[in-house]
């Protein structure tokens, strides 16, 4: 039995994997095993793996069938006291397992950790820090659906979590997946702490998930979530301002990569089931999602501001004051 357990699904890119292997063979704490879970790969996935030549470094490989049976089955293989997970084309900082690993141990209540992760692009150029915005005491589901501060590979939990759900990754809500089990792991009563240190380089790039697709995907798991019979009564209270804020992140989304059309829809949703949020919080959103964008910084926000819809002339979604978000 080892101490951690890192769960790495992968799909044909050897080269991303090698690099991402790498990242964990340089960690300052050693008492890991890496779960490698080939997804039906046809490139040189097998032969790079063998040629790192460590014991610590465990392959299976399964028939095409999705991310999430490619989790499902690391983590049945994990013999770790705890899990984390790093997807293919990301990479753990060298201290990601001492500093996590640390913190649960001194902290003995709490079940599950998260943090923060440096976005990089070509080449690892750094873009901008993903942060948690950071609340009192554990995180709630509350702060959760309105931060959506999640990224795979910035968690380490103990392995005992697992027992605590009835289902693990749910492949019907690909690519949002990852958003269904931490809503899960939210409702089963799990405490979720946030240390504020960068411990994850997550890689941006042509191949990550399409936007608009994911973001259609995590209304499926709200959809999933609100039909819950146990579900706390004051997340019912917050339904319409829960769906408008994913609106609004897809709506930030679409601008981002030129779909007027879709922002607009999405912005429009948003306006119907909470005006209020949309006016307070739209700017505010667009401006931190913002970051991915390349390009000089007024003529995305003229953009935005020459496709908005006509609706939303009365709400004083003022852009000019993010202008200048870029040096935050």
């Amino acid at each position: 039995m080892c101490t951690v357990s890192i769960i790495i699904p992968t799909h044909n890119r050897s080269a991303y994997l090698i690099e991402a292997l790498s990242s964990v063979q340089n960690q300052t704490f050693r008492d890991w095993e890496a779960v490698v879970v080939d997804d039906g790969s046809t490139d040189e996935t097998a032969q790079a793996i063998d040629e790192l030549r460590d014991t610590r470094i465990k392959y299976c490989f399964q028939p095409q069938s999705g991310r999430s049976e490619a989790r499902n089955r690391g983590m049945a293989q994990a013999r770790g006291k705890y899990l984390t997970f790093l997807d293919d084309d990301d990479l753990f900082h060298p201290k990601k397992i001492e500093k996590q690993l640390n913190f649960l141990q001194e902290q003995p209540k709490i079940d599950m950790l998260t943090s923060d992760a440096q976005v990089v692009g070509k080449n690892k150029r750094p873009l901008y820090r993903f942060v948690i915005e950071e609340t009192e005491g554990c995180l709630s589901l509350d702060h959760f659906l309105f931060h959506r501060g999640i990224l795979m590979g910035s968690f380490l939990f103990h392995h005992s979590v697992l027992e605590k759900l009835n289902e693990w990754f749910d492949p019907s809500i690909e690519p949002a997946e990852d958003m269904d089990f931490f809503i899960r792991i939210f409702l089963s009563d799990c405490k979720i702490a946030y240390l504020p240190e960068i411990v994850l380089y997550y890689r941006l790039h042509g191949d990550n998930s399409s936007m608009t697709r994911y973001d259609r995907s995590y209304r499926k798991a709200l959809d999933k979530m609100f039909s819950r019979s146990d579900l706390n009564e004051n997340l019912h209270y917050l339904r319409n301002r829960v769906y408008a804020y994913a609106h609004i992140i897809a709506c930030c989304r679409g601008y981002i990569v030129r779909q007027s059309k879709i922002a607009q829809f999405n912005l429009l949703k948003a306006i119907i089931l909470d005006k209020e949020l949309v006016t307070s919080q739209f700017p505010r959103l667009l401006a931190r999602h913002f970051s991915c964008v390349k390009g000089e910084d007024r003529e995305f926000f003229r953009y935005v501001s020459d496709n908005l819809p006509t609706t939303t002339a009365g709400l004083g979604l003022e852009l000019s004051p993010y202008w200048m978000v870029r040096g935050r």
